[in-house]
This record gives structure tokens, C-alpha cells and sequence, in this order.
């Protein structure tokens, strides 16, 4: 796995901080990360992302990327923040652009394979 560029850690940050507060139907996610318990975190936003809630996947997204809660994965990164892409989340689409930069032709095409053929668990 490649590791992120120095510039792209305060990019993706700084997202971050953007996307959480923003994040009202799960504040026990957004408390979590906050203490740094990423396990909490990362099942919380995990329900919403499944559910098709673009800020939840973005969020997901993110804790791929940098593997907190989970073991760092661009390729599940990638297709997390895709798909909060398609819903047209600004903040998703730039940190997909980044985060591609980092990544190979293959790891991107099968990101967004996997981002085609994913259902919403309702």
C-alpha cells in the first residue's frame, strides 16, 4: 500500500473537520472520533454509510484512508467517497481527487467497481 504525501495529511484533515461537524444524525460517531475511539466511530458511520447517507460514506471514506478503526485501504476509500461523490458532496469529491493521486490504475478501477455495484442496506 503506498503511503499518503505530506500534503495530502492537512488536505484530508482539514475535510474532516468539515465533515463532522456537519454530521447531526450521529453524534455519537462524531464524539467518538473525537476521543479517538475509532472502533466507535467507525460503526456508527458505518450504519449511515450503509443506509446511503452521503455523509456517513464520506466519513467512512476517510477512516479507510487513513486507517483508523480499520486497516488503511485506498481501494475502500476510494469507493466510500464515490459514492458520497455521486450524491454531490463537495467535500467527498475533493478528497477522492487527492486520494486517487495515491493510487493505481487497477486499485481505481476496481474502487469504482466495487462503488457500481453497491445497495444500500435499509
Amino acid at each position: 500500500m503506498k503511503h499518503f504525501a505530506p500534503t495530502f495529511i492537512p488536505i484530508v484533515l482539514l475535510l474532516l473537520c468539515f465533515a463532522l461537524p456537519a454530521w447531526a444524525e450521529s453524534e455519537t460517531g462524531v464524539e467518538a472520533y473525537k476521543r479517538g475511539d475509532y472502533a466507535t466511530a467507525l460503526k456508527e458511520f458505518r450504519k449511515l454509510a450503509d443506509q446511503g447517507d452521503a455523509l456517513g460514506q464520506l466519513n467512512l471514506g476517510l477512516l479507510y484512508a487513513y486507517g483508523q478503526g480499520v486497516p488503511q485501504d485506498y481501494v475502500q476509500a476510494h469507493m466510500w467517497l464515490n459514492l458520497s461523490a455521486a450524491q454531490g458532496n463537495e467535500k467527498a469529491l475533493k478528497a477522492r481527487e487527492v486520494l486517487a493521486m495515491r493510487m493505481t490504475h487497477a486499485q481505481i478501477a476496481e474502487a469504482q467497481q466495487l462503488a457500481r455495484n453497491w445497495k444500500p442496506k435499509k
